[in-house]
């Protein structure tokens, strides 16, 4: 099991609320932002998941993909997708 959690901003800073995060590998996990943007995924099954924000009209992501580790916690405020592979 893992746990996936971080925050969603917008450039600049602030929280964004009501954004979908998901966890997209053999199975699907998902989490809304917060009133202050942030987010927790538990992973329950092994294998390989993207980190993949639910994008809403209007807006662009503007951040890169982030490779992280696997086995363990992840922080990953600040960024629009990543990616864990291995979750053991």
């Amino acid at each position: 099991m893992a746990t996936v959690s971080g925050t969603k901003t917008e450039y600049g800073g602030s929280g964004l609320s009501g954004w979908t995060i998901k966890a997209v590998g053999s199975s699907t996990y998902s989490d809304d932002t917060d009133g202050s943007g942030d987010f927790t995924i538990i992973i329950k099954e092994p294998g390989t998941y993207d980190i993949k924000e639910v994008l809403k009209g209007g807006w662009t992501m503007t951040y890169p993909s982030l490779y992280i580790g696997s086995g363990s916690d992840e922080d990953v405020t600040g960024y629009g997708s990543v990616t864990v592979v291995q979750v053991m």
